[in-house]
């Protein structure tokens, strides 16, 4: 984001999705490397991202950071512009993590396998045919083909599926953020909390 649009943040009302999501951390991030002070110089609430389209419109807010398509709507419908993307904040930055119980890992394996290595085989055709699984995105998250297909390609890169396996330095730094924008007082044990071996089972 160029240094005068985050300049013309000071005093707004920006939206987040969660306190403890990306979008706050890459909010955070990008303004405190310009100089704006995210808890002195402008309002951050949270809001569900379904809402942030009509808020934006409505003027209840000056703006949002959240996964698309919501940046895409809003541009469709010319409420709003995109600013930057977040690769632009914070190059491949964690966005979202497959979460399980240690229980199901240790009852379930194979269901376990079957899961990570279906994600991974979707990740693969989005990445390899974008127009055609926006087509048939519809029925599964209710957007318009149109808007996921732009979420895609335009620009090439604004999301990335390629490198799906987690990796404890992003971790490590994801949680230096949080601690040091006050999101969380205490860091996890990274290390007993990682697990690829479902990601290299797929390969």
């Amino acid at each position: 984001m160029p240094s005068r649009a985050s300049e013309d943040l000071k005093g707004k009302t920006i939206a987040v999705p969660s306190p403890f999501s990306t979008h706050n951390i890459l909010l955070r991030k990008v303004l405190t490397e310009h100089r704006v002070d995210p808890t002195t110089d402008l309002k951050i609430i949270d809001m569900a991202p379904p809402e942030m389209v009509n808020a934006l419109a409505t003027g209840r807010i000056d703006g949002y950071i959240v996964a698309e398509p919501f940046g895409a709507q809003a541009e469709a419908q010319k409420v709003g512009k995109v600013l930057t993307l977040s690769k632009d904040i914070w190059p491949d930055h964690i966005c979202c993590v497959l979460n399980l119980r240690e229980k199901v890992i240790a009852d379930a394996p194979e269901a376990v396998q079957e899961l990570v290595s279906g994600m991974l085989r979707t990740a693969a055709f989005i990445d390899a045919k974008p127009a055609e699984a926006a087509a048939g995105s519809k029925r599964l998250i209710g957007q318009k083909p149109a808007i996921v297909e732009t979420v895609l390609t335009t620009p090439r890169g604004r999301l990335t599926f390629q490198d799906l396996s987690p990796r404890e330095a992003d971790f490590a730094a994801t949680q230096d953020y949080m601690v040091q924008f006050g999101i969380a007082k205490d860091k996890a044990d990274l290390p007993a909390y990682l697990n690829n071996r479902f990601v290299q089972g797929a390969a």
